[in-house]
């Protein structure tokens, strides 16, 4: 028992690193969320014809759909990045 304790140990990472390596891999993933939001409201934005002429005539109305573009872009990557 005491050789697989310390081989254990051995094989282990220091808190601190395992910590920094946690957290190195939260902000890859959040960035990769981010790229990925921005993508797919600029797409969305382009297909449903939200425009700046729409904000300059209609502003609440822009808003709207601008937060339900966002809504939608946010579930896509809960689906492609946390449930995949």
């Amino acid at each position: 028992e005491a050789c697989a304790l310390i081989k254990t140990e051995l094989d282990s990472m220091p808190t601190e690193l395992d910590e920094m390596n946690r957290r190195i891999m939260q902000m890859e993933i959040e960035e990769a969320a981010q790229n990925r939001m921005e993508q797919i409201v600029k797409a969305m934005v382009a297909q449903e014809g939200v425009t700046e002429e729409l904000k300059a005539l209609d502003q609440m109305e822009w808003v709207r759909r601008m937060n339900a573009i966002r809504d939608s872009a946010e579930e896509v990557i809960r689906r492609e990045l946390i449930y995949n």
